[in-house]
């Protein structure tokens, strides 16, 4: 239940994210190829991955 409850809130966080930055994401990752944004939102999964387990764990 915690782990899809925190799937979903990473995808949510990364649309929210799309909404605020004016940059299409899929647009620069998959046809332009920029591999800057690619590390971009790979350093966002990551942070909010570590924000939401902490939430979810409680500690």
């Amino acid at each position: 239940m915690y782990g899809i409850l925190s799937i979903c809130l990473l995808i949510a966080g990364f649309f929210v994210l799309d909404f605020v930055i004016p940059c299409d994401f899929f647009k620069e990752i998959f046809e332009e190829k920029n591999p800057a944004v690619g590390v971009l939102v790979a350093g966002l999964f990551i942070a909010m991955g570590v924000i939401i387990r902490s939430a979810v764990v409680g500690r």
